[in-house]
Formats: structure tokens, sequence, C-alpha cells
């Protein structure tokens, strides 16, 4: 929700708002305290995060051996082994590395500045190129500009609006692909105050 929330904010689709602040508007449009041209860009953002539903489409097309489910956080934690596994997966050679495997992923430093350049021009691939890059270069430095983190109360409202869509993720992993499931717990159990 944080992450999609940032680049809403960055594609100008929802207002430019403190991330604490902008967190507590996308739960009062969610809950329908607050309904206005917004509303379903935020709702839009909550709802990405039923990872269940969307997963059930995908089986109800494709068979479950044809599906491979890896997490960010695997990513993040060994983006090597990941591409590894998923080559494998694919039954392609896994000896492949990527020429960007030590590319810092995108990022969005909360510069204000990059913020409103990406708002004014939302559908330039230049302008994202260069707000990309810059994005980097400030967050190689430790340059932020805006506060990433949100509170625990906010967290506890979006772990409580998850909590059904995660058990059922729990329960549809358990039934397709118990090692996903497994690793969904390691995850799952991690504290994350931000992104």
């Amino acid at each position: 929700a944080i992450s999609a929330y940032k680049w809403y904010v960055r594609r100008a689709y929802i207002p430019h708002l403190p991330l604490e602040v902008g967190m507590q508007e996308l739960l009062k449009h969610f809950s329908g305290e607050i309904v206005n041209k917004y509303s379903d860009a935020y709702k839009n953002i909550i709802e990405r995060g039923f990872y269940a539903s969307r997963l059930k489409n995908w089986y109800a097309v494709f068979p479950a051996a044809q599906i491979k489910i890896s997490f960010f956080d695997e990513v993040k934690q060994d983006p090597l082994q990941t591409i590894k596994d998923i080559m494998r997966f694919l039954e392609t050679d896994d000896s492949y590395i990527p020429s960007n495997l030590n590319t810092i992923p995108k990022k969005n430093s909360g510069f204000a500045p990059l913020i409103k350049l990406e708002r004014k021009f939302p559908t330039s691939r230049v302008v994202a190129k260069v707000s990309d890059i810059s994005n980097q270069l400030i967050h190689k430095k430790k340059v932020k500009a805006e506060p990433d983190r949100i509170s625990v109360s906010t967290m506890e409202q979006l772990n409580n609006i998850y909590a059904s869509s995660l058990k059922e993720l729990d329960d549809l992993l358990a039934i397709y692909d118990t090692t996903a499931q497994k690793k969904l717990h390691t995850f799952w159990h991690q504290p994350v105050i931000s992104e």
C-alpha cells in the first residue's frame, strides 16, 4: 500500500501529501468516510494488495505448476538467487547474470522537486528516467526530504484491512504452492513500519 501510494502520488493520480497524512486519507477513502474524485484511486491502492483474489484468477486459467511465486523480500535479500530460481523454473540457463543485478531498484526519495516534476509530466518517459536516476543518487547519499515512516496506528489499520486477504492467500498457497506458503510465513511475521 505504501509503495502503491507513492507511485500514485508520483503519477499525479492523488494529491501529494506527507506520507502519514496521505495514508490516513487513503484509509478514509477506503472506508467511505471521504468520497471525491480521488476515491477510486485510493481504493485501488488498497485493492492492489489483495493478492489472493489476483492469484485465484491466474490459478483458474493456468495449472499451478506453471505459476512461480516470488516475493519482493526475496529479491531484496538475494536478487541473484531469486533470478536463478526463476530461470530454473522457466527451464532456461540459470547461470545468466543480468548486467543490472546490482542496480538499485526504483526508489522514491521523497524529494519534492522530483515529485513535482513527475507530477507535471506523468507520461513522459524522459522525465521518468531522469527522476529514477536522480532518486537513486539521492537515495545513495541518504538524503531524505520527507519522512518515510507511518505511525504504528496507521500500520495496524492497514494490517486489519489486509488480515483476511493474507489468511485467504495462506489458504490458497496451502493448496497450490506450499513452498511459497512457507516463504509467506517467513515474510508475514516480520514487522514492517515503513517501505
